[in-house]
């Protein structure tokens, strides 16, 4: 990659790189990995900026470094966004995971053995996709769903069988 390009590569980054107030680490992203801070963030300063500079290659202007340590720098800051992005995937996966759980259970409770067919079924008509590949907000609408469903079976109005014509209530245990 030719000089220049690495240069704007990290300036770019650098703009895009906050300094967190509790504890002084970097980060790409509004809460600081190392503490949890969500706090206002400060973005990285030309003063800051140096001493990053100067803490990883002794220089503090990316003119005076060489391509080795242009791509060690570029290196460094793209790990602070990597960083940030791992940690939101596996955020968002545990969270998915999560809410898989919470869907099989309420499902299991209130279907018994048909629970997978009715859940499927839900997810075909209303999300049109499989339950696996949902996303979050859409699981969270299939969790909407079956919480629904069981307070209309819980209010007046649901009978949990048939009605015969003179009222009385028949269960289906099936």
């Amino acid at each position: 990659m030719e000089r220049s390009k690495m240069i704007g590569l990290i300036h770019g980054k650098a703009q895009k790189t906050y300094r967190c107030r509790m504890c002084g680490r970097l980060h790409a992203g509004p809460v600081c990995l190392e503490c949890g801070s969500s706090a206002i963030q400060d973005p990285l300063t030309g003063l800051a900026y140096e001493g990053f500079l100067f803490a990883l290659t002794g220089k503090t202007s990316c003119r005076a470094l060489s391509d080795q340590e242009l791509e060690m720098v570029l290196k460094n800051l793209s790990m602070i966004g990597l960083e940030q992005e791992r940690r939101k995937m596996k955020e968002a996966w545990v969270a998915r995971r999560k809410l898989m759980g919470v869907i099989r259970s309420q499902a299991t409770r209130m279907f018994g053995l048909n629970a997978q067919a009715r859940v499927d079924g839900f997810c075909e008509k209303c999300i049109r996709r499989p339950l696996d590949q949902c996303n979050e907000k859409e699981l969270r609408k299939v969790i909407g769903w079956l919480r629904r469903l069981e307070k209309s079976r819980k209010g007046e109005g649901y009978t949990g069988g048939r009605n015969d014509e003179e009222g009385n209530v028949s269960v289906d245990d099936g």
